[in-house]
């Protein structure tokens, strides 16, 4: 029971990261800098919008809302620390997964692809 709210909250970006990671890798391919670098901030707007909410709604439910006697404080504690860490690995997602087949982000391929070549 205490590992089954941070499991379906590790699946509420609903595809988002995937999907932008996919529109991300196609407009680079295009050398589309510029609309790689806007999906980019889009998802990663998303994901703060998102996390950040969740965030704000779920740790004070967690640590204040009325749950079953077995709930001690050390558990609703336990609780919360998971659903901020799947929350941080959520919001990490569009900078560290999806944007690595050109780099580290779009800003470092963008400058590198538009380098003079040697």
């Amino acid at each position: 029971m205490l590992s089954a709210l941070p499991a379906y909250l590790s699946m509420a970006d609903v595809g988002m990261v995937t999907a932008a990671g996919n529109k991300m890798t196609m407009a680079i391919g295009r050398s589309d800098l510029a609309e790689g670098n806007r999906v980019y901030q889009s998802a990663q707007l998303f994901m703060t919008i998102m996390c950040c909410s969740l965030a704000a709604i779920l740790t004070p439910a967690v640590l204040f809302l009325p749950l079953p006697d077995y709930m001690t404080l050390d558990k609703r504690i336990a609780l919360a620390a998971m659903l901020c860490d799947v929350l941080l690995a959520l919001y990490g997602g569009p900078g560290r997964r999806d944007a690595t087949p050109w780099g580290r982000c779009c800003r470092n391929s963008c400058a590198s692809a538009n380098s003079p070549a040697s």
